[in-house]
C-alpha cells in the first residue's frame, strides 16, 4: 500500500498520519491443495482476530478462490500472533498483507475540516476527499511487451520500471492549540459558526461548527482600508469584532491564503 501523504498545522504538527497495520486473508484453493486443517485455521483466526468462526470456515470451502479477506486493518501485534500460528502449522493458506491505516494523532481536533478516510484509504469527508488525488500516491508497475495472452515476445527487450510514489503531504494554516481551546470553550457559543483569521492575510487560523469572529486587528486594517460596508459589518460594542467578514472584500494583495483551511 503506498503511503497517502501527512496533514500538517501551520506549525508542522500532524493531524493526520498513517499507520502500519495488516490484512488477514486465506487463500481456500491453497488450502485445499495442501490439505491443510479448516477447522484449525477457522478456530484459531477466530480467537486471535476475534471474527464469528463459521465465517471462516465458510470461507475455507471457497476452494476456487485464492483470496478471502478475513480481517483489515489488524494492528502489529494481533498479527505477530496470526504469523506464529502461521509458522507454527506451516501454513501456505493463511496470508498477511501489508496495509496503512489512518491516524489522527488529535482525535476529532478540527475533523469537520479534515475529513476522515474509508477502509480503502480514500478520502470520504472534508480535505481528505477534498484533495484525494494530492495525498494518495502511485504504485509502482513494470511495463514489458508482451503479447495477447500475457507472454514476453521474443526478440523483444523492452522492460521499464516505475517506482511507487508517495502521497504528497498537506500544510494547513490552522494552528492546533488555537482550534483547541476554540473547540474547548465553543459551548458557550451553541449553533455558531467560529472562524479566526490571520490579520495580514486573512488566511484562517481555526474553524469551529458553533458569524465569523475576527481579532481585533484585523477588523483594524480592514476598516483602514475602508473595505467593510453596510450595517452588517457594525462593530459588536460588546467585543469590538465584526459581526460578519467575507474574504473577498479584502484587496487582491492581502486576499492571500483567504482560501486555505
Amino acid at each position: 500500500m503506498v503511503p497517502r501523504g501527512a496533514i500538517y498545522d501551520t506549525n508542522g504538527k500532524i493531524l493526520a498520519m498513517n499507520a502500519s497495520v495488516d490484512t488477514i486473508f486465506i487463500s481456500p484453493a491453497e488450502i485445499a491443495a495442501n490439505k491443510e486443517d479448516p477447522q484449525l485455521i477457522a478456530r484459531e483466526l477466530s480467537e486471535i482476530l476475534d471474527v464469528d468462526y463459521n465465517k471462516i470456515l465458510s470461507m475455507t470451502k471457497n476452494t476456487d478462490r485464492w483470496y478471502e479477506v478475513v480481517k483489515r486493518k489488524v494492528e502489529p501485534d494481533v498479527s505477530e500472533k496470526v504469523r506464529a500460528f502461521k509458522k507454527e502449522n506451516n501454513l501456505i493458506g493463511v496470508k498477511i498483507e501489508p496495509d496503512t491505516k489512518r491516524y489522527y494523532p488529535y482525535g476529532s481536533l478540527a475533523a469537520h475540516v479534515i475529513g476522515f478516510v474509508g477502509q480503502d484509504n480514500e478520502g470520504r469527508y472534508g480535505l481528505e476527499q477534498r484533495y484525494d488525488s494530492y495525498l494518495t500516491g502511485s504504485t509502482g508497475r513494470i511495463i514489458r511487451a508482451t503479447d495477447n495472452r500475457g507472454t514476453d515476445m521474443l526478440f523483444v527487450n523492452y522492460e521499464d520500471y516505475y517506482d511507487e510514489t508517495k502521497g504528497n503531504d498537506m500544510n494547513l494554516t490552522i494552528d492546533a492549540t488555537i482550534q483547541y481551546y476554540l473547540e474547548k470553550h465553543r459551548r458557550v457559543m451553541a449553533m455558531a459558526v467560529v472562524c479566526i483569521l490571520y490579520p495580514m492575510t486573512a488566511a484562517r487560523s481555526s474553524s469551529s461548527i458553533s458569524s465569523c469572529v475576527l481579532p481585533r486587528l484585523s477588523v483594524a486594517r480592514i476598516r483602514r482600508g475602508r473595505h467593510c460596508h453596510g450595517p452588517e459589518h457594525r462593530r459588536d460594542p460588546r467585543h469590538g469584532l465584526a459581526r460578519e467578514f467575507r474574504p473577498e472584500q479584502l484587496p487582491e494583495g492581502q486576499r492571500q491564503g483567504s482560501g486555505g483551511h
